[in-house]
């Protein structure tokens, strides 16, 4: 969901929501200011991802029927924040969370059982720089890429990125 206060946007990204949805919201707030039609810009605009369960009193204010109770477990804004030790705990900007879904992992990190957040689980080579890629598959990424699907699959298992 965005919320569009016109200094601030907010994007509202729902506890059950896969790694996609996230990356797809944010890159949606980008585009969703950058192609309006007034004066302003992203460089200009705050552009802000909310964690449900961790919304400030600036996005709630804008719902008069706001529960807030219904995530938070009867905990204010201000508990909450206490009890992450973090004055802007579940707040986050933007290109700080789509900076997580281009980042560059280590092979280690990659093929252990749990990739790290932001990681597309379908795709894991994709994190690889191309130096390592080039270690751990013993071809480029563009050689990798004009593989047939299967082979690329056989591949990805054999090396713990499936």
């Amino acid at each position: 969901m965005i919320l569009d206060i016109y200094d601030t946007v907010y994007v509202w990204v729902g506890s059950d929501a896969n790694a996609i949805e996230k990356k797809e919201a944010l890159r949606t707030v980008k585009e969703y200011v950058a192609t309006d039609p007034t004066n302003r810009s992203v460089d200009d605009t705050q552009l802000l991802q909310v964690k449900q369960g961790f919304e400030p009193p600036g996005f709630t204010a804008c719902f008069h029927g706001w529960d807030p109770e219904k995530w938070s477990g009867g905990k204010s804004y201000e508990e909450l924040k206490r009890e992450m030790n973090d004055e802007n705990a579940g707040i986050t900007l933007v290109d700080t969370e789509l900076e997580k879904y281009s980042k560059k992992y280590p092979y280690s990190e990659l093929s252990a059982r749990h990739p790290p957040e932001g990681v597309d689980a379908c795709c894991k080579e994709k994190y690889l720089s191309d130096e390592e890629f080039q270690k751990v598959f013993g071809m480029s990424p563009a050689a990798f890429e004009k593989q047939p699907k299967w082979k690329k699959d056989t591949q990805k298992k054999a090396k713990k990125l499936f």
